[in-house]
């Protein structure tokens, strides 16, 4: 009966334990979202308040800038 119980128990630990890894490595994974599509927005777009989670309108203009303005390749 008592194996029973510890198994349980763990069983419980378990499952609590491994929600609150997947809430961390969500709240780790928030940044580099917001990266992602902060680079796919406007310069106006990005420090706008209140904040945009998703890009109204996709613009590549950024990456175009990057590759061909900047020394990003060498």
């Amino acid at each position: 009966m008592s194996k029973i119980r510890n198994k349980k128990k763990r069983e419980k630990f378990d499952v609590i334990s491994n929600v609150i890894i997947v809430l961390f490595a969500l709240l780790n994974l928030l940044p580099l979202y917001w990266l992602f599509t902060s680079s796919l927005k406007n310069s106006s777009d990005v420090v706008k308040m209140p904040l945009d989670w998703w890009p109204k309108s996709i613009t590549f203009s950024n990456y175009v800038d990057v590759f061909q303005n900047q020394p990003a390749l060498r």
